[in-house]
Order: structure tokens, then C-alpha cells, then sequence
């Protein structure tokens, strides 16, 4: 695993190495007992971790700390999915995600 940039020391105190291991496995999506399972030690160490995590980043949620995690290339977002719809008639309809626009804010 790379070393993530210096964003954590620029929130707080530099995580330690086996935080950066359970924001890595959380960012993924599994939850602390299946982080424990996977990193051999209890659920509620990884619960201890998770929360100093957080108060040292100051992030409030999973979805702070996963985004955190992208940001700081811990773990990298899925490829967008480009869905083909096939119709009644049995032709193709590509289904884009709808655009926002922008100029109505």
C-alpha cells in the first residue's frame, strides 16, 4: 500500500499504520466485523480505530472517511457503468445517467 499524501497531517495527528489499514477496508465497504475477520483481531478494536480515526481526521461518518480515502488514493472509485437497455423491439436503447444542469443555480 502507498503512503497517501499528507492530507491526515494537515486535519490532525498522522494515522498510524493499522488505521490506515481499517479506513482502507471500511473505504471498501465492509463492515467492523469483516474488517476484523480480515485483518485477524476483534470488531470491537476495529470500532476503537474507526473512532480515532475520525476524531483525528474530524470526519463525522463512513461516507467522510470513504471519501477522504479516495481522495487521498487509498482506494480508487468503480468505472462508471454504461447500461444497454435492449427494447420491445429488440434494438439497443443506451441509457445515459441524466445531466444536471448547472445554469438553473
Amino acid at each position: 500500500m502507498e503512503n497517501p499524501p499528507t492530507e491526515d497531517k494537515l486535519r490532525g495527528r498522522p494515522l498510524t499504520k493499522r488505521e490506515r489499514e481499517v479506513l482502507v477496508w471500511l473505504a471498501e465497504g465492509l463492515v467492523n466485523k469483516e474488517v476484523a475477520s480480515t485483518l485477524n483481531i476483534g470488531h470491537r478494536t476495529v470500532d476503537t480505530h474507526r473512532e480515532k480515526i475520525m476524531r483525528k481526521l474530524d470526519i463525522h461518518g463512513i461516507a467522510g472517511l470513504t471519501r477522504y480515502a479516495v481522495k487521498c488514493g487509498l482506494v480508487q472509485l468503480p468505472a462508471p457503468i454504461k447500461l444497454t437497455i435492449i427494447g420491445k423491439d429488440g434494438k439497443p436503447i443506451t441509457a445515459n445517467p441524466p445531466q444536471t444542469n448547472t445554469a438553473d443555480t
